[in-house]
């Protein structure tokens, strides 16, 4: 996608108003967005006009793709055909300007999350392309939560929390938070009729539930969620005999 000028932006957006304008009958204004996760939007007005937000990609569409948009906007997802090629167009258009993933570090260390994806990958998914992963951050201010991993769809990569690569911690929580990271890989967030955005739908939620350690996991992280907190806050290890008196004691 050739990058446009502001005047050729603003040129743009005009024959884009114009065009729906005359197409839909309706007053219409368009406002150029860099938002790659939500590339249309709209809004109704008290008038009867509409604001409409389309991702500058759209700039230099062709008529055909003009013709989509106008066919999303009256119809909705019933125009089936015009909702396949504007889906098509934004995949097209968002791979040709998609982030690099950043070089990250995967052996830590404790864990290669290498060989921890690798595992993940082969027991439990093929995925058709594996995200690039490695670890994050290596301190946090959160009190009370922790985010032990985090997806970014843009540059298809994941990050772990190195709080997690440490001998206190066994090696299937890990692993248990690399399968969540992929399945969002394999389950991207989808926008509800509302306009919310479902991160973890139906699907995402059966893939979850269905893993065979789930329960141990969970069970863990409730148990020691305040050590592994202090752990990241401090960027001091997490004492191994804590973790074995609570076993002993069941509650992990």
């Amino acid at each position: 996608m050739s990058q446009l000028s502001r005047q050729e932006l603003r040129e743009r957006a005009l024959e884009w108003q114009h065009a729906l304008s005359l197409r839909l009958k309706r007053p219409i204004a368009l406002t150029w967005s860099r938002s790659r996760k939500t590339p249309l939007s709209m809004r109704g007005r008290k008038d009867g006009g509409l604001d409409l937000r389309l991702h500058s990609m759209f700039a230099g569409a062709d008529e055909s793709v003009r013709e989509a948009v106008a066919r999303w906007i009256a119809v909705g997802k019933r125009a089936t055909r015009a909702c396949a090629a504007l889906d098509a167009f934004v995949e097209v258009q968002l791979a040709a300007t998609r982030p690099q993933a950043p070089a990250m570090q995967t052996r830590g260390a404790v864990y290669d999350l290498l060989d921890i994806a690798d595992e993940v990958e082969r027991e439990y998914f093929a995925l058709h392309t594996r995200p690039a992963i490695g670890w994050g951050r290596s301190t946090s201010s959160a009190r009370r939560g922790l985010r032990l991993g985090s997806y970014d769809p843009d540059t298809r990569s994941v990050r772990i929390h190195p709080v997690l690569d440490q001998v206190a911690v066994p090696r299937f929580v890990l692993a248990f938070v690399v399968f969540h990271e992929f399945l969002h890989h394999r389950y991207p967030p989808k926008r509800a009729a509302d306009g919310r955005m479902i991160h973890h739908g139906p699907e995402f939620r059966a893939a979850e539930l269905a893993h065979p350690r789930y329960a141990e996991v969970i069970a863990f992280e409730r148990a020691h969620l305040r050590a592994l907190v202090a752990s990241a806050r401090t960027g001091k290890p997490m004492s191994r005999l804590g973790l074995i008196v609570s076993r002993v004691l069941g509650r992990s």
